[in-house]
């Protein structure tokens, strides 16, 4: 059976296509699978890999019907038969073809033994072991068997965990010993060192779940002692021995047991690391002592429980006695060496937290944080200005060395302080000549001061949190940025962000840091990534200190203007080097004085040009529209306009909280949006103009997606106690929204995403001026909004504007029946049930649409819904009640919830009678969300018996069981409350479901 189409070409993502549905036509037809084995047997493919395509489809079989097929054993028997016959034939299959078929093996095991096939292990494997390729095959499988039945990082249903149980259960029973025997006479034979290693492998897994015995044994342990000693088997060795002291048993026998090992391994000279070990060697012995460690000090814990002071006290003199070498292990300059004992040294900080601190206990803490101090400084190697994988593990390797510094922290943090002094102030001394990677190491150490020190020191008054608050202000008033080292700048600037309060405290450092932030360390570096990032805490800086930075708003704005300058496509100084100085140069000779907004108007007006392409005609002023030419290079500016927008929020930020009257700030802010304003008209005129391809339209729209996304974010900095009224401002955003709404195309998702965005915040900033934009608000999106997206955006954005304007909206010329119209329209339309994207987008449509009516009803804007009409009343409550009964629990809850609060007015009571006692099949009582659906259910019913006791009486009997009619009206007039009621109603929806499912 030789598959259709060459596997050499599966790279071509059409042939891939045609493989794949190849495969899945087979794994649907019945007798596909049999197809395949018959064909495994005779032969018939071209390759290993025609060979593995078929295993593909028979493990499809394996895992979701061979359980029930009895009719299918007998066949895959054969095929197995097969298989092991040609191992001993002398067939040696590529290892991933190999574990392939030892993984269907492990399938085939866990769905026939004990019960269909109880010598499974004997009848495959112990017959043909003197082969070394079956031995080889059987190791590979019993991996396998592990990871199917054991693994416990795998979440299994309960049915597989109980199945598993059980086939735990018959193979101590039935195999174990016979498996026992088969590693020991693996390792007394030698020789395969391949065949060692995975029987160690093996002995590793299933130590944890066998009778120790078969493993700890005068016998065995002699023989993983042997493979110790080899280089070969030693890896394997290590995780045998580390994985039988972590065996879980009885403390006592585990301690002697853990005890006579440890012995043992001192004798044999595996628990002796030293300065001039390599490391093979510290790895090795490191994971050892590590392992020892550790179960020494979860037996302590156990003893202590139990009162045995002595055993307690002999664990404490064990553990204390293997910190040395850890230490020693530790300091060992390979990582992956150093950090084989991070764990035990973490548990042995946590075991001296609350015991007395002997010297002893002082020098070791004192010896610890030196060595991580030490090893936290990168290695020569490591580049930590780039991503490779070698920096990632760097990276992790530290993370858990703070984790050791953060324990000692927990238990004397002035040591800590005490021994990262030296250090800071050899690098504030001596920055010049020092390297990059102790200074970085050292800056580093200081931005985690917070975590490792495991408290916020940053409002602490005692001497610790004084004397770390002094480091930091020491690091950050350095002149450690002035050394132009990519990895030293990125810290320094996250330090002035995240120790704002501590600078808030000492103003006259801000100076320096602003002058950071502005020159080449910082907005004006030539490297892409770090003025990424600089830009966002560039914001974060001026946000914090808003009104300290006043002074320096001329200084500040001066030096933003060239960055603000925006074309569709380039981003300023964020696209090439050329541009950026081109720019600098074009503003250099400006005056830049308080001429009330000139600068603005000369500044922002000028557009963006490159040495490689011009991208416009000419550098124009606003007024005149930018040109698009032929055969221009297209720019990726997504990343520039989120930097600029963060740039025009700073901007904002500093004229409104400037040192300026509030005329001035008027003005500037005027400047700045008219600038965008213009660019934005000149754009809109250009798109009209019908002359353009399709890719330069694409380029406009999305830079007029940019400029309302600008406006959005001038607006970020007001708030209570600097409003856009206070400030004089909401005309000219009232304004600029008429604009938007006039001009912007909502056919085009980024445009309408934007002004969506500036929707939300203006319905915060603006007051009434918003309220009369609402008609051409719900025209222009509703007309537009006929996909789930932009729907449920809208959705959101009304809910927004209920919540901030509530009764207010009742004079307001709101066309709810348009919404629900188009809502109702959407809702019914036809959608891809087996797009999973689409049914998301149509559940989270469901549940923003029910949130709407929700936040209708708790802001008493139902007469909006109810003036609407008799008819359009029956289509709103038919669909509210269709919700009462979704699959969805989250909009079940919710639709349930709105009854209850349109209930309180009469008028509707009589349209909900008859409907509102749903049973549905899919209500699942273990579901937590069904449980809250159930309780707002509850809820309602409450309050339509409030209506009429009798009637709902009556309607319950004629509609339900008369004894469970009885049980829930006698449950309802109890004036029950909380889990006792729903403890009540549980019984009698338990009850009706009974009697339902029975029927």
């Amino acid at each position: 059976m030789a598959v259709p189409l060459p596997l050499s070409a599966a790279a071509d993502p059409n042939i891939h296509l045609k493989l794949y549905d190849y495969v899945e036509n087979l794994k649907k037809d019945p007798n596909g699978w049999k197809l395949c084995i018959e064909n495994i047997i005779k032969g018939n493919f071209a390759s290993v890999e025609d060979h593995f395509l078929l295993l593909q489809v028979l493990e499809s079989y394996v895992s979701k019907t061979y359980a029930v097929d009895d009719s299918g054993q007998e066949p895959v028997k054969l095929w197995m038969s097969t298989w092991i016959s040609n191992l001993c034939a002398g067939e040696t299959p590529p290892a991933f073809l190999a574990n392939k078929v030892a993984q269907l093996f492990a399938l085939i095991f866990a769905a026939d033994f004990p019960l269909r096939w109880p010598n499974f292990i004997q009848e495959v494997f112990l017959q043909r072991l003197q082969y070394p390729v079956v031995v080889i095959f059987l190791l590979r499988t019993l991996i396998a068997i592990d990871s199917e039945v054991v693994d416990r990082e795998i979440q299994r249903s309960k049915e597989i965990f109980d199945r598993n149980t059980q086939i735990k259960d018959a193979m101590r029973d039935l195999c174990m010993k016979d498996l026992a025997a088969v590693w020991t006479d693996i390792l007394k034979k030698g020789g395969d060192t391949k065949a060692q290693e995975l029987c160690l492998e093996v002995i590793s897994c299933y130590v944890d779940w066998i009778d120790v015995e078969l493993v700890v044994n005068d016998t065995m342990i002699p023989l993983i002692i042997d493979c110790l000693n080899r280089s070969e088997t030693s890896d394997s060795a290590v995780r045998a021995i580390c994985s039988i002291m972590e065996k879980g048993m009885d403390v006592d026998k585990k301690f002697s047991l853990v005890f006579a090992l440890s012995t043992l391994l001192q004798s044999n000279n595996s628990l002796s690391v030293s300065q001039e070990s390599d490391a093979d060697d510290v790895i090795q012995n490191g994971s050892l002592i590590n392992s020892i460690g550790l179960v020494y000090i979860d037996c302590y814990q156990k003893f202590e429980k139990n009162n045995d002071i002595g055993r307690a006290q002999e664990c404490t003199r064990l553990m204390e006695g293997s910190v040395e070498s850890a230490l020693t292990c530790l300091s060992h300059e390979d990582i992956y060496a150093s950090q084989t004992v991070v764990d035990f040294l973490r548990r042995y900080l946590i075991f001296l937290k609350g015991r007395d601190i002997s010297d002893r206990h002082l020098c070791v803490l004192e010896q610890l944080v030196n060595i991580v101090v030490l090893r936290y400084k990168a290695p020569d190697e490591i580049n930590l200005e780039v991503d490779g994988e070698n920096e990632m593990e760097f990276l992790e390797y530290r993370k858990q060395l703070r984790g050791l510094l953060a324990s000692v922290g927990n238990l004397k943090p002035e040591i800590l302080i005490s021994l990262i002094e030296p250090a800071v102030n050899t690098l504030c001394s001596g920055w010049e000549q020092s390297e990059i990677a102790p200074l970085e190491a050292v800056v580093s150490l200081i931005y985690y001061l917070p975590e490792i020190l495991n408290t916020n020191f940053v409002m602490g008054k005692d001497e610790t949190s004084l004397r770390a608050k002094g480091l930091v202000l020491q690091v950050i008033t350095s002149n450690v940025s002035q050394r132009n080292a990519l990895i030293v700048n990125r810290v320094f600037f996250e330090m002035a962000c995240r120790y704002d309060k501590i600078l808030a405290t000492q103003p006259e450092t801000l100076p320096a840091i602003l002058e950071a932030f502005l020159d080449k360390r910082g907005l004006s570096n030539p490297s892409p990534s770090l003025r990424t990032r600089v830009v966002y805490l560039f914001t974060r800086f001026v946000k914090s200190h808003k009104i300290a930075l006043s002074a320096y708003m001329s200084t500040v704005l001066r030096t933003l203007a060239p960055l603000l300058a925006i074309s569709p496509l380039t981003g300023s100084i964020f696209s090439t080097d050329d541009q950026r100085f081109s720019l600098f140069q074009v503003f250099s000779d400006y005056s830049f004085t308080s001429s009330k907004g000139t600068f603005l108007r000369r500044i922002f007006f000028i557009t963006c040009t490159s040495s490689n392409s011009r991208i416009f005609s000419k550098a124009v002023i606003l007024e005149d529209p930018p040109n698009l030419e032929n055969g221009i290079n297209k720019v990726d500016d997504g990343c520039v306009s989120n930097q600029q927008m963060y740039l025009y929020e700073a901007t904002s930020t500093l004229i409104l909280y400037g040192s300026m009257d509030v005329t001035e700030k008027q003005v500037y802010m005027k400047e700045l949006l008219g600038s965008l304003v213009n660019r934005f008209l000149s754009t809109h005129e250009q798109l009209a103009s019908g002359t353009l391809t399709l890719e330069e339209k694409k380029i406009l729209r999305d830079y007029l997606a940019n400029i309302i996304s600008y406006c959005s974010r001038i607006t970020k900095p007001f708030m209570d106690t600097c409003t856009m009224r206070g400030c004089g401002m909401d005309g000219a955003f009232a304004e600029l929204l008429n604009t938007f709404l006039e001009k912007a195309c909502l056919d085009y998702p980024p445009v309408a995403d934007a002004l969506r965005q500036y929707l939300h915040r203006m319905v915060i900033c603006l007051g009434d001026e918003f309220l009369l934009a609402l008609p051409v608000i719900f025209g222009k999106f509703l007309n537009a909004s006929s996909n789930l997206k932009a729907l449920h955006g809208f959705l959101i954005l009304l809910q927004q504007i209920i919540a901030r304007f509530k009764e207010g909206l009742l004079t307001a010329d709101v066309n709810l029946r348009l919404l629900f119209d188009v809502v109702w329209g959407v809702q019914a339309g036809k959608h891809d049930g087996t797009d999973e994207a689409v049914a998301e987008n149509l559940r989270y449509l469901n549940r923003a649409y029910l949130q709407t009516m929700l936040a209708l009803a708790n802001n008493k804007l139902v007469p909006l819904v109810s003036n609407l009409g008799d008819s359009f009343m029956e289509r709103f409550l038919a669909s509210l009640l269709s919700f009462c009964i979704c699959t969805d629990p989250v909009a079940q809850k919710v639709a349930i919830n709105i009854i209850c609060k349109i209930n309180t007015s009469s008028p509707f009571t009589e349209q909900f009678w008859e409907k509102v006692v749903p049973l549905c099949k899919h209500h699942d009582t273990s579901d937590a969300q069904c449980m809250i659906v159930q309780h707002e259910a509850t809820s309602c019913l409450l309050l339509l018996r409030q209506f009429s006791v009798d009637r709902f009486n009556r309607l319950l009997e004629s509609i339900l069981p008369v004894d469970i009619a009885e049980q829930f009206c006698q449950c309802l007039s109890l004036f029950l409350k909380g889990k006792e009621l729903d403890k009540r109603v549980d019984e009698v929806y338990a009850a009706l479901r009974q009697r339902t499912n029975s029927s």
